[in-house]
Formats: C-alpha cells, sequence, structure tokens
C-alpha cells in the first residue's frame, strides 16, 4: 500500500460508525497513512443549492441546508476526534444514497 494513500471510512454517522471511524483511525495510524471519512447524503449540498421560487421551496430548502449542515457538523466532529488520536484526517459530505 502506498503510504500516501489514504484509509477511506465511510460513516452513517451512527454508534456503530464511530466504532467503524475508530478501526479506521487505529488502522491510519497504524500505516501513518491519512484517513478520508465519507457521508453519503440523499439530500446533500448539491440539492440545497438550487434556487427556490415559492415560499413553501423556500422553507423546504432551509429546513434540507439545516439537515445537511446538522449532518456535516457530526462528520467534522468525527475528522476531529481522529485528529485528537495523532491522524491527518478530512471529511466529506457526498450527494447520493447511502446504500
Amino acid at each position: 500500500m502506498d503510504p500516501k494513500s489514504p484509509i477511506v471510512c465511510a460513516t452513517d454517522l451512527s454508534q456503530g460508525g464511530a466504532r467503524a471511524v475508530d478501526l479506521a483511525v487505529e488502522t491510519a495510524r497504524a500505516l501513518g497513512a491519512p484517513l478520508r471519512l465519507v457521508h453519503a447524503c440523499d439530500v446533500g449540498p448539491a440539492r440545497t443549492s438550487l434556487p427556490p421560487v415559492t415560499t413553501g421551496e423556500k422553507a423546504l430548502q432551509q429546513r434540507l441546508a439545516e439537515r445537511v449542515a446538522r449532518q456535516q457538523a457530526k462528520l467534522d466532529a468525527e475528522a476531529a476526534r481522529a485528529a485528537e488520536r495523532g491522524v491527518v484526517a478530512t471529511a466529506a459530505l457526498v450527494d447520493g444514497r447511502p446504500w
């Protein structure tokens, strides 16, 4: 394995996902590799950037943007937790179905 290649870990941001992140952190630390955390969201950043037209669309878009922000914050917290354990970690919230 190329030491510059990151360990990629998908997480659903649940307790089980946190355990997967823990395992990925330990693997990355053992290999001296960076960690890339990824969370797929079917209502991700791309869907909240469309210009709203109606009042209902504006309200829905605001709720979706808040949901995306909460998920991004959770993902960033996981990356910070990995960094506290000595691993260089980045996080990406991507559009798409988790499964």
